[in-house]
């Protein structure tokens, strides 16, 4: 629906085929070219184009659900740098994984979930893998955890370690 990708319901070919070859080149994903079926495409390149087309639009909240689960080391780190260029400028993501490494490197702001509820609320940066196993697994609580969003955050990981 784009004005730049269309005119009146149709579809400017020759601009969507630019786009597609951009965003291929751009995410390094590897295809035949822009004709070729996504579902042809190893999961890795699929997950890119996904997010290549999700970031063309300028979204300024991405709800993002295990955006590197199934894929490889390389293109886990691609698809991670795109998530952090987009956090620096400026938009809010929700990310939820159940990869410890994945929500360390990219989260500012971590929220644990035990059974449904809310069981631990931390600022991201120093909180150490450990510390949030123990809040998945259940072994480890705090008080008011869900009351505490008001607040920027209801401990640091020093404060619960």
């Amino acid at each position: 629906r784009r004005p730049s990708l269309s005119c009146h319901g149709w579809l400017r070919r020759e601009r969507v085929t630019h786009l597609a070859r951009a965003m291929i080149a751009d995410y390094g994903v590897t295809a035949q070219g822009p004709a070729q079926p996504i579902g042809d495409l190893s999961g890795g390149n699929m997950q890119k184009l996904v997010l290549a087309r999700v970031l063309a639009a300028g979204p300024r909240v991405l709800i993002a659900c295990q955006p590197t689960r199934g894929v490889d080391i390389g293109a886990a780190h691609a698809l991670r740098e795109r998530l952090l260029h987009l956090r620096d400028a400026g938009a809010g993501i929700v990310l939820i994984s159940a990869d410890l490494d994945e929500i360390l490197e990219l989260s500012s702001r971590v929220a644990v979930l035990y059974r449904g509820a809310v069981v631990g609320h931390f600022a991201g940066p120093g909180l150490e893998a450990r510390l949030l196993g123990a809040y998945m697994a259940g072994a480890r609580r705090q008080p008011d955890a869900a009351a505490c969003f008001d607040s920027p955050f209801s401990a640091t990981a020093q404060e619960v370690a």
